[in-house]
């Protein structure tokens, strides 16, 4: 009886002695500094012999293999900026460019701008270095059949009814009627005015003088 009891006081004084190891062990283990991830170290900010703790950085790992793009978008496009949405990225201060897309969306409103965080794909990033400045275009819109016109054509009446200028041949002549043509608008971009009702492709338009011209004018192209 004596010696099952020896025997027993014995074994849990080796268990407690194994967990004191492993704990010793785990606690060696947090003294190492250990990278997250694979790179290379930018910079060094602690010095031998200095105290370390968690919010003291020792030093900075960088790796620009999984980059990626953030960036505030005003929440109007909320709803026409998806997972997927095409986006250009361009790095000013390179000269340089690449095609991306739309990697995260965040769901929330920041109340001071109004805007909602992307993240945006880099699969490309020779000579991109972290927290540097780019610009960020988004394909939120495509119309492959889109009608344009210079957007400086676009008129309206004080109605705020839109139309254009366009020539209709007089027939048997070679002199045109200005006939104002009533049109929808869409979006406009870089200049350029989508017109999504009123006018028909190759119809002629008046470019220059459309402000000085009127209805029913008969003019000569020149």
């Amino acid at each position: 009886m004596g010696s099952e009891i020896q025997f027993l006081q014995a074994k849990n004084n080796y268990d407690g002695l194994v967990q004191k190891v492993k704990t010793l062990k785990e606690q060696i283990a947090l003294s190492e500094i250990r990278a997250p991830f694979a790179g290379s170290i930018d910079a060094v900010f602690a010095k031998e012999g200095q105290l370390a703790g968690p919010q003291s950085p020792a030093l900075r790992l960088v790796n620009t293999s999984g980059v990626y793009v953030k960036a505030d978008v005003p929440e109007t496009y909320a709803n026409r900026v998806h997972v997927g949405t095409p986006a250009n990225v361009i790095f000013t201060s390179m000269d340089y460019q690449v095609a991306a897309e739309v990697l995260q969306v965040g769901q929330f409103i920041q109340e001071g701008n109004r805007t909602f965080s992307i993240n945006v794909s880099l699969p490309e990033a020779e000579g991109v270095k972290p927290n540097q400045m780019v610009h960020v275009a988004l394909q939120d819109y495509k119309n492959d059949q889109a009608l344009s016109v210079p957007a400086s054509l676009v008129q309206q009446d004080v109605e705020g009814n839109d139309f254009i200028y366009s020539l209709k041949n007089i027939s048997g002549t070679e002199r045109y009627k200005v006939v104002k043509t009533w049109v929808t608008t869409g979006l406009t971009f870089n200049g350029r005015t989508e017109i999504m009702t009123g006018l028909e492709a190759g119809t002629v338009i008046v470019d220059k003088g459309s402000r000085s011209v009127r209805t029913g004018q008969e003019v000569v192209l020149g």
